[in-house]
């Protein structure tokens, strides 16, 4: 570290010390500091006892031994609710601080800034220049802004985002792009203000939040977030890719967006023990398996990131968030699936419903990934669906159209000069298919009092009904054929010819038939 200009921060002495201490110094003064996470926490030695100064000094003797001259020391006391047993705080702060100055006149006592501290009565008793202050997780408190700088002593911007070395994605850039330089600006923090700092509980995951935030060191003014990932995805991937760009824009706006309440990347659901507490499904004691973004909106980010892939399967930063990407929308997924077997047990305790439902469930999303337009024209077209049905409409050409707008979406598989074709035939045919399970379901419906928009058709007589009908699919398999034959279609052309002009009609027929037989 220190070959490349790095100080390192050694933990410096406060008063921590083993249980068993007390066997050897009886007489020590030990403020036990109680239970942590249901974990017995070390007791602290009194900073006022003769044996603490003892202490100090073999510790920062025994520390320069092993790495040498130290002059920054980190350490806290009383951190996440530890007991002060009726002790002087300004005192002792100034004590251990005092310690740290006898071995090195230099030390810097480094702070960390979390969770209500360092409590003003602490700073009472410390050398501004000799203490600095890390706010941790800036980018989702803001303690610095809270407490107008920390009353002119030193600090530093900070972020943890990762936590407990999750993997998740996550990182709230729009704070990083913005908060170093609101503390700058800022005329209460910006006189002590020091500069920017990560602290992170895990690396080597999210690599952008760490760029983003050593960028925003040369920077006086915010980012146009938009702007500059879509500069970072050239940056990381060597290359000029508008898919990347569009990607890295969905991931902004999803896992790596802003949300209330948000601060720590989500758990995966596979690795969490079974609950049936569908929104406590947990694989620590820190967070929980529910995300804040939209995952559709996500696996369509994926879909657009995963189209270069056979552009740039040996570069390894795009590998390496190819990786990172899809376990995040695996993880997604299998999230969803959860909370749907815990919801079908807990309605039915119906485990075949579930089995099948998730067998089609794994095949639709891994379609959604290659086809993100296709599959949302589906999701589109069933939602819509279901709302005609519950509304009871009448219109005829606008329920069928839905099936029309979807199949076109579907035959149209890519922008090319045929787009226009194809996705008018599979228009047409969609209308068509609607309006053949309509004919065919309409005596069913009627019996159930179920929806079929046929049987609101205003006609004479059952024979007015049935040629009516067939006139409305047979105008829409006209106007199919004709842009079938437009198209330059040369294989099987004869066997999609004969689908198209006789095959389709099969059903009709069949039911033609039925309705004979049940006559005679």
């Amino acid at each position: 570290m220190r070959k490349y200009g790095m100080r390192p921060v050694f933990q410096g002495f406060f008063g921590m010390v083993p249980s068993s201490l007390k066997k050897k110094y009886p007489e020590a003064r030990l403020l036990e500091q109680g239970v942590w996470n249901s974990l017995q926490r070390p007791p602290v030695l009194d900073p006022a006892d003769p044996l603490f100064e003892q202490m100090a000094k073999v510790w920062y003797a025994e520390y320069e031994k092993l790495f040498g001259k130290g002059n920054l020391f980190g350490g806290d006391l009383f951190h996440e609710g530890g007991k002060t047993g009726g002790i002087d705080v300004t005192d002792a702060a100034r004590r251990v601080q005092t310690a740290m100055k006898q071995y090195n006149p230099d030390a810097v006592w480094v702070i960390q800034a979390w969770l209500g501290n360092p409590k003003k009565e602490l700073l009472a008793g410390l050398d501004r220049k000799n203490t600095l202050i890390v706010d941790l997780a800036a980018e989702f408190w803001d303690n610095w802004r809270k407490r107008k700088g920390f009353d002119g002593f030193p600090w530093l911007w900070s972020h943890i985002s990762n936590y407990g070395g999750n993997i998740g994605l996550h990182g709230r850039l729009d704070a990083i792009a913005t908060g170093p330089v609101d503390g700058q600006k800022d005329s209460a923090a910006s006189p002590s203000m020091k500069g920017t700092s990560s602290t992170p509980e895990g690396i080597e995951v999210n690599p952008v939040v760490f760029d983003l935030l050593n960028e925003m060191r040369w920077r006086s003014e915010h980012l146009d977030l938009d702007v500059w990932l879509k500069e970072y995805s050239v940056r990381r991937y060597g290359v000029e890719d508008e898919n990347l760009k569009e990607a890295w824009t969905i991931f902004h706006r999803t896992a790596y967006g802003t949300y209330t309440g948000h601060r720590r990347p989500s758990e995966s659901v596979f690795c969490a023990p079974p609950s049936l507490k569908r929104d406590k499904i947990t694989a620590s004691a820190w967070s929980q398996c529910r995300i804040f973004y939209d995952p559709e909106l996500f696996a369509q980010g994926v879909g657009l990131f995963l189209q270069s892939a056979d552009r740039l399967k040996q570069t390894s930063t795009y590998q390496y968030d190819a990786v990172d990407f899809v376990r995040q929308y695996l993880a997604d997924l299998g999230r969803e699936a959860y909370y749907n077997l815990v919801d079908d047990w807990k309605d039915d305790h119906n485990y075949t419903k579930k089995t099948i439902a998730s067998m089609f469930e794994k095949d639709y999303q891994r379609i959604k990934i290659n086809y993100p337009r296709q599959t949302n024209a589906i999701e589109q077209y069933m939602e819509k669906l279901a709302a005609y049905e519950a509304e009871k409409q009448t219109n005829i050409d606008l329920v069928a159209g839905l099936t029309g707008e979807m199949l076109g979406e579907i035959f149209a598989w890519k922008q090319d000069e045929w787009y226009d074709e194809l996705k008018t035939l599979g228009f047409y045919l969609g209308k068509f298919i609607y309006l053949m399970d309509a004919y065919e379901d309409r005596d069913k419906d009627e019996k159930k009092d179920s929806y079929n928009p046929l049987r609101y058709l205003d006609t004479e007589d059952e024979q007015e009904y049935e040629t009516l009908c067939r006139l409305m699919m047979t105008s829409m398999i006209s106007e199919c054929a004709k842009s079938f034959e437009r198209l330059p279609i040369l294989l099987h052309a004869d066997i999609l010819r004969n689908i198209l002009y006789s095959g389709v009609w099969s059903k009709y027929e069949y039911i033609q038939l039925k309705k004979k037989r049940k006559k005679s």
